[in-house]
C-alpha cells in the first residue's frame, strides 16, 4: 500500500497562518530550546490537517514525496496513544533533510488517536541541541499542557484548515494479480545490479552494494549493517567507500540524497 498527494501542496497555503502558529508557540519557544512545532490531524480517508511553524519545510516534505514512506501517514486505526523520539542520528532520509535543510532535529512526537482520527504533535529543536531528549522526558507534562493550550488558541485556525484538508489517496493493487493476493515484487524481480547514469557515465551498484545501500536508507549504522548481513564493520566500511566513490559523494547525507535522486528508494523493500 502507498499513498499519493491529490493536489499541489502550495494550494493549501500553509504559510498563510504560519505567523499565528508561531505566536501561539512563542511562550514555549521563549522558555525552552524548542524551535519547531507541527500539528497534524489525520482522518480515516487519509486526508489530513496540517499547521506548522515552518511551512517551507512541510511544502518540501510533500513535494519531495517523502510523505509516502512517513511513519505518521499510515491508517489512523494503526496508531496507539504515546510518543516517539526522532532525530537524524541513525534515522532515515526525512530526518536528515529536516536537519540539513531546515535545522529541525531532535524531534519528539506525541500521538493521540481517537475514533476515526489521529492527532500528532511534533516538537523539534536545532540540530546542535543534543540534550533536548532529556528535556522531553523530564518535562513531558509541560508538553501535554501546551497541547491543551494549543487546542484552544488554534481552534479557529484548525477550523479554517478543516475546510481545505490535504488530500491523500491510498493506492491499492487489489484483484490485479492472478491469485488476488499481494505481489511480492522483491522475490518476483530480484535485483542483482542497480544501473544508473551519473555525469554522463553508466555505472552500477553490485548486489552487495545494493544490500548495504538499502540498509543505509533505512537509517542503519555500519555496525548494524554488518550484523544484519553477517559481515564485519570494516567490510561494510570498505563497501561504503566504494559506493560513495561511484556516487561521487563524500558525506553520508550526500549519499542518502543521491540514492533518492537516482530512484534507488523506489526499488527497495519497504519493511
Amino acid at each position: 500500500m502507498s499513498i499519493k498527494l491529490m493536489q499541489n501542496i502550495e494550494n493549501y497555503e500553509l504559510d498563510l497562518l504560519e505567523s499565528k502558529i508561531r505566536r501561539i508557540c512563542d511562550p514555549l519557544f521563549s522558555n525552552t530550546k524548542l524551535t519547531f512545532f507541527e500539528y497534524n490531524k489525520s482522518f480515516s480517508d487519509y486526508s489530513r490537517i496540517t499547521v506548522t511553524t515552518n511551512a517551507q519545510w512541510v511544502n518540501t516534505y510533500y513535494n519531495s514525496g517523502y510523505y509516502t514512506n512517513g511513519m505518521h501517514h499510515h491508517h489512523v486505526k494503526t496508531y496507539r496513544q504515546g510518543y516517539n523520539y526522532w532525530n537524524s542520528v541513525g534515522r532515515n532520509s526525512v530526518n536528515l533533510l529536516a536537519r540539513d535543510g531546515f535545522d529541525i532535529d531532535n524531534g519528539f512526537t506525541i500521538i493521540e488517536p481517537s475514533l476515526n482520527v489521529c492527532e500528532f504533535y511534533h516538537f523539534g529543536s536545532r540540530a546542535e541541541e543534543r540534550n533536548t531528549v532529556n528535556f522531553y522526558f523530564n518535562y513531558i507534562n509541560l508538553l501535554y499542557k501546551f497541547i491543551a493550550y494549543f487546542k484552544v488558541e488554534a481552534n479557529n485556525i484548525i477550523s479554517f484548515y478543516s475546510e481545505r484538508k490535504i488530500l491523500l489517496k491510498k493506492d491499492t493493487d487489489e484483484n490485479f494479480s492472478n491469485n488476488n493476493s499481494s505481489l511480492d515484487t522483491y522475490k518476483l524481480f530480484p535485483i542483482k545490479k542497480f544501473y544508473f547514469q551519473l555525469n554522463g557515465e553508466c555505472l552500477y551498484l553490485t548486489k552487495r552494494e545494493i544490500d548495504i545501500s538499502t540498509w543505509v536508507l533505512k537509517g542503519k549504522s555500519n555496525e548494524e549493517i554488518g550484523i544484519i548481513l553477517g559481515i564485519s564493520k570494516r567490510t561494510v566500511e570498505t563497501h561504503m567507500e566504494r559506493i560513495k566513490i561511484k556516487l561521487n559523494c563524500f558525506k553520508q547525507t550526500q549519499l542518502v540524497m543521491r540514492l533518492i535522486d537516482l530512484g534507488f528508494n523506489k526499488i527497495i523493500e519497504k519493511n
